[in-house]
C-alpha cells in the first residue's frame, strides 16, 4: 500500500485485495485510476464475498481476477481484467475469456515472442508483463507448525534451494506462494510489440519505493534488469 501511494506515473493501478481490507483504506489510493484484484486463491470464499459486495456498493466497480471462479463472485456488467496467472496461449482461449465478460487480458509470462506478436496481430488485445515475481507454486495449504488460533498470519519468508536453482516461499494470510529468487523481466526490445498496454508488477517480494523506482526508470529507459530471466520469451518451439 505505502509503495502504491509513492507512485504516481501510471496510466493504472492494480492492487491485489487482502480479506481485511476496507474502503476507506483503498480510498486513500487514486480511485480514478485503480483496478482491484482477487488472488487466485479465495478460503474461505464467503469473507471474499462480503468484502466484494462491501467495496462494490462502495463505488469500486474495476476488478481484476487471477482464476476465472472469480467471475461467479463479481456482479454482472463489471469491468472485469484477467491476470497473467490465467494464460491464453490462442486466439480460442482469449475468444472464450472475452465471451465470459472479459474486458482485457494479460499476456503469460510463460509465452514465447513469436506467439505473443502472432496473438498481438490476431486480437489486437493484450497486456505485456515487462517485469514480475511470477508464483510459480500457489497453494491454500499452510506450512506452519504452530496452531491456527494461535497465528498472526503475517508474513514469513523461507529460503529455497535445489538442483535447478534457487527459490523465495512465502507463507502469508494461510497461503504458500513460491517464487523464483531471479524477477521476470523481458529485453527492452519487448516494447516493439504493438500490444494494448504494459504492465510492471511489483507482488509477492518486498520492494522499497528507490527500488521500484529504480527498476520503472530502466525500463523506460530501455535498459536490462540485471539479474533477471525472461522465461520463455526468446524460446523458439517446432511446431
Amino acid at each position: 500500500m505505502k509503495l502504491a501511494e509513492q507512485l504516481s506515473d501510471y496510466d493504472e493501478l492494480v492492487y491485489v485485495l487482502k480479506v481485511s481490507d476496507t474502503p476507506d483504506k483503498l480510498r486513500s489510493l487514486n480511485t480514478k485510476k485503480l483496478r482491484l484484484a482477487l488472488p487466485p486463491i479465495l478460503r474461505p470464499e464467503k469473507p471474499w464475498q462480503n468484502l466484494i459486495q462491501t467495496l462494490w456498493q462502495a463505488g469500486f466497480t474495476r476488478w481484476e481476477i487471477g482464476n476465472p471462479a472469480g467471475l461467479t463472485l463479481l456482479p454482472q456488467s463489471t469491468d472485469i481484467s484477467l491476470d497473467n496467472t490465467v494464460s491464453l496461449m490462442n486466439t480460442q482461449a482469449i475468444e472464450e475469456a472475452f465471451s465470459q465478460g472479459i474486458s482485457r487480458f494479460a499476456f503469460s509470462t510463460e509465452d514465447t515472442r513469436d506467439n505473443i506478436q502472432a496473438l498481438t496481430r490476431q486480437t489486437g488485445q493484450g497486456i505485456l508483463v515487462l517485469y514480475q515475481d511470477p508464483a510459480l507454486f500457489l497453494s491454500a495449504n499452510c506450512i506452519r507448525e504452530n496452531g491456527c488460533s494461535s497465528c498472526s498470519k503475517g508474513r514469513l519468508e523461507m529460503n529455497l534451494t535445489d538442483g535447478k536453482g534457487k527459490y523465495l516461499l512465502i507463507s502469508e494470510n494461510c497461503l504458500t506462494t513460491v517464487i523464483n529468487s531471479r524477477p521476470f523481466a523481458l529485453p527492452p526490445t519487448a516494447q516493439d510489440i504493438p500490444v494494448s498496454g504494459y504492465r510492471v508488477d511489483f507482488c509477492h517480494r518486498h520492494y522499497t519505493i528507490q527500488q521500484a523506482k529504480e527498476i520503472i526508470s530502466k525500463i523506460k529507459n530501455r535498459q536490462k534488469i540485471s539479474g533477471s530471466t525472461d522465461g520463455n520469451f526468446e524460446k523458439q518451439f517446432a511446431s
